[in-house]
């Protein structure tokens, strides 16, 4: 069969237009629009002809009829032919072709994919030879849109002229006279080469399925009607690539109750999933590509990042194709444009006469591919447990809400700045609402009639909102404290294990350990006075309240804006205080007072320094601040830290045997109610002295505030109503 690039005039003796009740103008507008794709009328071609061709035997050639090269080098397409050796249009065929729009295969199947001829095409020229009761038949059908004024039809139907025997079957449907302007344009972009590949994406999942047995597809270039052999390209079964497993699975449907919850019900859907193993110049990600009518779908809205993310398995990517009748009941007229319900979408279903409506959801047909992949394959699990974990770290980070998150990044491989921007826009926005809404129920509290009968029950709803909005901004609040408490924490985790990069950094030949200094800026800065805005809640959520100071000398002590050491020290005092190392001139790390006559001491010691060297320099602190201190400022209980990291207990046992563990084995300390020497004058003091490892402390801090952001979401009564602290 030759490529008919020359059209001859409508003979209406020789056939007739196939009038129609159908308004098309008015059909094309507002049932069956124009397909996004522009090379939708091809592959509607392309698709008749792989439903008419049987096997390897046959071929689907794709020709394409340019202009001589004009202004610029642009040429124009002036026809695209699509020609195969199937059995041609039969009789039974011919019911389909002029029954144009037919809802007998359900509402969202018109089986009207040739409407998309006439939106794009001003002419599309049918030329078919098939048998029929044994005798070999020709004919010719023209479909457009400008017939339909004159002779309300779309559609002119040649009458059948028998040809003879040894002419083959087949058909081909050419299309000219682009109708809008922007289709043109890319029309005539196409070759050989891109149309290939377009042709190729689209078709590959069919392609797979039906690998070895596939019709040879021949893609052609013409010039005025002149070949141009060396553009012409070709898609062979030996091109395709070869089945590796097929994977079936079932999808539960969810029900959207009356209450106004998704449950999962027992009804459910097969899905089969049939993987290829493609080589890296075919595939540059592994891919889902999901299938209805034996064709990819391009508008199933279904997104598999985990999958298409992943690495290669064993050096090459994987083709996935999803199929199911379920999907294939859910193609719509416009072949590949899925109505799939998400979560949101079937609630919106819910009405007075589908008051529960049911449906599988788009997420969790995702979710459950997904899975099913990552079983199968062990590289492409690992992926997915990477970015699940990575995302979840996230989440526990910086106290985000893990159902809001997962709600809110459908990719988990996205950079974190992307999860940031959707959590924190969708809390600014829910902010924003609440305040507003609160602000409208209290700008209505002058529509009140305290007259009114019914003042009090209108008053009490207005409360009983507040009430409900108030706790939601209270809980954002509290949440964005602990996420500041959450980023000291990891900080010190940081140093702890010395990710900082000046801990790399060398003075001279030697790395110099600098972890006492960063953790004691931390904690209080040296010099500060401000417990209140200090870090010391990783010690005790007490201390931030207490009087403090940081890294004084002892002789400067000050307490209320008073000296506290004595300035009537006698001579052989000041001498016996100076003979050795200035013993007023020591400074301990951090001091606080929590309330009249006890002291906490706080000792910080360098990662890399053996502290059972420094357990007497805590107790000749506390020592002082007894035996020297003024009448008024006298400390008679001592509370006393040491904390170092890189040492062990029976290392300080051996220095110190008094030394006990507590019952979780997390530290040591040491309790005596005369354990602090307090000179000639004064009697001993109590002393309660514990060692620590910063290690133990940022753990036990991380519980604590971990426990706290837990407490702030919690919500009772499942009524969305946040209750600070409940159990």
């Amino acid at each position: 069969m030759e490529y008919y690039f020359k059209f001859g005039e409508i003979n209406e003796e020789n056939g007739s237009f196939y009038e129609t009740d159908v308004e098309f103008p008015s059909l094309m507008k507002k049932h069956i629009q124009k397909h996004g794709t522009a090379l939708q009328p091809i592959y509607e071609a392309i698709s008749n002809s792989f439903e008419a061709t049987n096997d390897e035997k046959d071929s689907i050639t794709i020709a394409m009829n340019f202009s001589r090269p004009g202004v610029g080098g642009v040429r124009d397409l002036l026809s695209v032919s699509i020609k195969d050796t199937g059995h041609g249009i039969t009789s039974k065929d011919l019911t389909r072709l002029k029954r144009l729009y037919d809802e007998s295969k359900g509402y969202n199947n018109l089986g009207s994919g040739r409407v998309q001829y006439l939106h794009f095409f001003n002419r599309t020229d049918i030329h078919t030879v098939y048998k029929e009761d044994g005798k070999t038949y020709s004919r010719r059908f023209v479909m457009s849109i400008g017939f339909f004024d004159k002779h309300h039809s779309v559609l002119w139907m040649g009458n059948p002229v028998v040809v003879e025997e040894g002419i083959p079957t087949g058909t081909t449907v050419t299309f000219s006279l682009i109708r809008d302007e922007k289709d043109k344009k890319e029309y005539n972009e196409l070759s050989a080469e891109n149309l290939k590949e377009a042709v190729w994406n689209h078709y590959l999942g069919r392609l797979c399925l039906h690998v070895p047995h596939c019709p040879n597809i021949y893609f052609r270039e013409f010039v005025v009607e002149v070949e141009d052999e060396q553009a012409a390209h070709s898609i062979t079964n030996d091109d395709i690539p070869k089945h590796e497993y097929s994977i079936p699975f079932k999808v539960n449907y969810t029900k959207y109750t009356r209450t106004g919850q998704h449950i999962k019900i027992f009804k459910t859907e097969d899905f089969t999933l049939q993987s290829f193993k493609l080589p890296v110049k075919t595939q540059r990600s592994n891919e889902v590509k999901v299938m209805s009518k034996g064709e990819v779908v391009s508008g199933s809205r279904m997104r598999f990042p985990l999958v298409t993310n992943a690495p290669k398995v064993d050096d090459c990517y994987r083709l996935f194709l999803l199929s199911s009748s379920y999907l294939t009941g859910k193609d719509t007229d416009q072949r590949g444009q899925l109505s799939l319900n998400t979560a949101e979408s079937l609630a919106k279903q819910q009405n007075m006469y589908n008051q529960e409506p049911e449906d599988i959801l788009l997420e969790d047909i995702e979710t459950a591919t997904t899975k099913k992949i990552s079983d199968y394959y062990e590289t492409i699990k690992n992926s997915k447990e990477y970015a699940e974990n990575r995302l979840q770290d996230l989440i526990e980070r910086y106290s985000l809400d893990a159902t809001t998150v997962n709600t809110l990044v459908k990719d988990p491989t996205v950079p974190a700045l992307t999860v940031f921007k959707e959590v924190f826009n969708k809390q600014a926005d829910d902010k924003a609402k609440t305040y507003d809404e609160l602000n409208a129920v209290y700008e209505s509290l002058v529509e009140l009639d305290p007259t009114s009968k019914s003042f009090a029950r209108s008053l009490k709803a207005k409360i009983d909102r507040v009430t409900e909005l108030v706790p939601e901004l209270n809980k954002m609040e509290l949440l964005n404290y602990t996420c500041k408490r959450k980023v000291v924490l990891l900080l010190i985790e940081d140093i702890l294990k010395k990710r900082l990069f000046i801990q790399h950094k060398k003075k001279g030949k030697k790395m110099r350990d600098n972890s006492e200094t960063m953790l004691h800026q931390i904690l209080f800065p040296k010099k500060s006075e401000d417990t209140l805005n200090s870090n010391l809640w990783i010690i005790n959520d007490d201390y931030i309240h207490y009087n403090g100071i940081s890294e004084t000398e002892l002789g400067k002590l000050r307490y209320n804006g008073e000296d506290i050491i004595r300035d009537d020290l006698s001579k052989a005092e000041e001498q016996h205080l100076n003979e050795y190392r200035k013993q007023l001139d020591k400074r301990p790390d951090i001091l606080l007072f929590p309330q009249e006559r006890k002291c906490v001491i706080i000792e910080l010691k360098s990662l890399s320094v053996d502290v059972t060297k420094y357990i007497s320099q805590v107790r000749t602190y506390a020592a002082l601040l007894r035996e020297f201190t003024k009448e008024e400022y006298m400390v008679d209980e001592f509370y006393c830290y040491l904390i170092g990291e890189d040492f062990t207990f029976d290392e300080v046992k051996r220095a110190a045997n008094e030394f006990h563990e507590d019952f979780a084995g997390s530290y040591l300390f040491y309790e005596q109610s005369e354990g602090v020497y307090g000179g000639p004058k004064r009697t001993p003091a109590k002393i309660r002295y514990e060692i620590y490892h910063y290690s133990t402390l940022l753990n036990k801090a991380v519980m604590r505030n971990k426990i706290f952001t837990d407490k702030v979401s919690v919500d009772p009564n499942n009524d969305g109503n946040v209750v600070i602290g409940a159990e």
